[in-house]
């Protein structure tokens, strides 16, 4: 059966407060995506910690470029300017690193080819890396590869990490990632590169074991391009658990005192008005994405913290998120998959 909760037409809307970490802590790997300039690798950084504070191994991944001086944006807010290739601690039960393209390649022919000495020569050719990093493909199942030998990494018969949380690179690229495995298969229907993405599909497909979460902000066009992003993965069979508007205000005026601001002049501003006229903004998007997405919706507040305080401020109520609207789940249930 699916892993996402079915709710009966009759069922309250709000799930108990701790449902939604709960429920997504029931996946090894969770998926967080959205566009740039939303709030999408602040929030990674907080499912993380509030992963990893709930006793699970945390691994937090980021994903780079060619460019092994890549710096990372999850990386800065625990003070470093990039995660390094392998793990690195974080704090209790966390740790970060950095998914590269090269270094799943490197993986790869090690673990394809049985003469260390040959892969050497191999890797420390200058032609064959530019060939690497520029042939279409290449450099994304890398990234493919290092992350998919993290998620299979054990110790003692255990995985290694219980969670795995993987901040996603914009739109385009996200929905790039989640189309290779099925669109390389179709070129490469046989051997060890298709062994590696049918492991992948095996785990990224199945809303037991991955799921992922869309951030956006609580704005028209990025409403808008949160949606088509929701649609996509949904049609690449990613499975999607929900959809977080970030940065969100609350309205808290009544109708009466809506109707006494709109008698105050036009044309004059008054203090506080520009986060009263957002929090009007916001609640007209909420019916919007109810609209058009068919899964939970949730909403972070806007905080005043920044940085490494505002990660540890959006952790401490990750665990408490309840849906603004539930209805049922998206993605292939696990059936579909197997």
């Amino acid at each position: 059966a699916s892993a996402f909760r079915r709710r009966s037409p009759g069922a309250p809307a709000l799930f108990p407060a701790e449902a939604f970490v709960h429920e997504l802590l029931q996946r090894r790997v969770l998926l967080v995506a959205g566009k740039g300039g939303v709030g999408r690798t602040t929030f990674a950084a907080a499912l993380a910690q509030a992963a990893a504070a709930a006793g699970r191994r945390t691994l937090l991944a980021d994903m780079g470029g060619p460019d092994p001086s890549f710096l990372s944006a999850s990386a800065r807010l625990f003070g470093r300017a990039a995660f390094a290739t392998t793990p690195e601690p974080l704090g209790a039960h966390l740790h970060g690193v950095l998914l590269h393209g090269r270094t799943g390649q490197a993986l790869f022919a090690r673990r394809i080819l049985p003469v260390p000495g040959l892969v050497r020569a191999a890797l420390q050719s200058r032609a064959l890396g530019r060939l690497l990093d520029a042939a279409p493909s290449f450099q994304e199942l890398g990234v493919f590869h290092h992350f998919l030998s993290l998620a299979e990494e054990s110790r003692g018969g255990r995985p290694v990490y219980d969670t795995l949380v993987v901040d996603l690179p914009a739109t385009g690229h996200a929905l790039a990632m989640a189309a290779l495995p099925p669109i390389l298969l179709e070129l490469i229907p046989r051997g060890p590169i298709a062994e590696l993405l049918r492991r992948g599909q095996r785990l990224l497909y199945d809303p037991e074991h991955a799921a992922a979460v869309v951030v956006t902000l609580p704005e028209p066009l990025p409403v808008s391009e949160a949606l088509e992003l929701a649609r996509g993965l949904d049609e690449r069979r990613v499975p999607v658990a929900g959809l977080v508007l970030n940065k969100w205000l609350e309205d808290d005026l009544t109708p009466a005192e809506r109707k006494a601001l709109a008698r105050l002049p036009r044309g004059r501003r008054f203090l506080g008005i520009e986060r009263l006229d957002a929090a009007a903004r916001a609640a007209r998007e909420l019916p919007r994405v109810a609209a058009g997405f068919a899964g939970d919706v949730y909403t972070m507040p806007e905080l005043p913290e920044e940085g490494a305080a505002l990660v540890s401020a959006l952790a401490a109520l990750v665990p408490h998120l309840t849906p603004r609207r539930s209805t049922r789940p998206r993605g292939p249930t696990a059936e579909a998959v197997a």
